[in-house]
């Protein structure tokens, strides 16, 4: 489906005041010509993306996850078995 034009309405209603938020950045004009004026940037208030991180952090990372949840569990198991008992 084409873009309709009332999906602009949010934008119409920034750009007569642009200021900067998470979604509306400035970018230098200097660091835009050292790049041959490419307007391609990523959103600098965004969190780091995962898909950047070593693949060695990504697999501690959810090796730590995993054994949290694992405690977690076996706490649940323990409260579950202790009430079946009452």
């Amino acid at each position: 489906m084409p873009i309709q034009f009332e999906e602009f309405a949010a934008c119409q209603a920034w750009w007569s005041q642009r200021e900067e938020s998470e979604h509306a950045w400035t970018v230098p004009a200097a660091e835009l010509l050292a790049n041959n004026c490419n307007r391609d940037r990523k959103n600098p208030r965004t969190k780091e993306d995962i898909a950047h991180l070593p693949p060695e952090q990504i697999v501690a990372s959810i090796i730590e996850k995993e054994q949290r949840i694992a405690e977690i569990m076996g706490k649940i198991q323990r409260l579950l078995a202790q009430n079946g008992d009452s």
